[in-house]
């Protein structure tokens, strides 16, 4: 009898250990879920990312930025020596990795161009290095669109950046509010 009560108390203490492990488990994935939710109610917070940004960075429309564009180095021969020269041109969109920049000059794409883009934005001025990466010619329009893919940015000021853009963002919805 006492065997059979010491096999019960074991049995009934092993149950109850298992219970409490069982219960923190769950508490632990209660926590997940409601960080979870925490993140996603965060997120739809933020500014909305345009819908055909095919890159995944947060950008936003510009209309006509003026931006000055150095040539660093091109590829192709006959084009050397617009190396170090600099071209006016407008910014159409803008992200922390690349911009859309739109000029009256016909570049060939084929070739790789390494450019320096500055532009004054909020009332800081930015400087970056990027290679053409794309080209879309208007069919009702002389301007051509160059897609601009930064390197060589650091992180300090790509996050200068992020911030300016989160700011234009913001009192473009604030103004829609009032």
């Amino acid at each position: 009898m006492n065997t059979l009560l010491i096999y019960v108390l074991a049995l009934s203490v092993f149950l109850g250990l298992v219970c409490i492990y069982g219960c923190k488990i769950v508490d632990n994935q209660r926590g997940k879920i409601a960080s979870l939710k925490k993140e996603i109610n965060d997120l739809k917070k933020q500014p909305a990312v345009q819908k055909n940004n095919l890159r995944g960075d947060f950008r936003i429309e510009i209309s006509q930025l003026p931006c000055e564009v150095t040539f660093l180095r091109i590829e192709n021969e006959k084009m050397k020596k617009l190396e170090n020269n600099k071209i006016a041109t407008t910014i159409e969109n803008i992200s922390s990795t690349g911009l859309k920049l739109d000029s009256e000059y016909n570049l060939p794409v084929k070739y790789k161009i390494k450019i320096r883009v500055e532009f004054e934005l909020k009332d800081d001025l930015f400087s970056f290095n990027g290679y053409i990466v794309r080209k879309e010619e208007h069919v009702k329009s002389k301007m051509i669109s160059y897609g601009i893919q930064f390197f060589e940015a650091t992180t300090k000021e790509q996050q200068k950046l992020i911030v300016k853009l989160h700011q234009i963002e913001a009192e473009r919805r604030q103004r829609k509010i009032s």
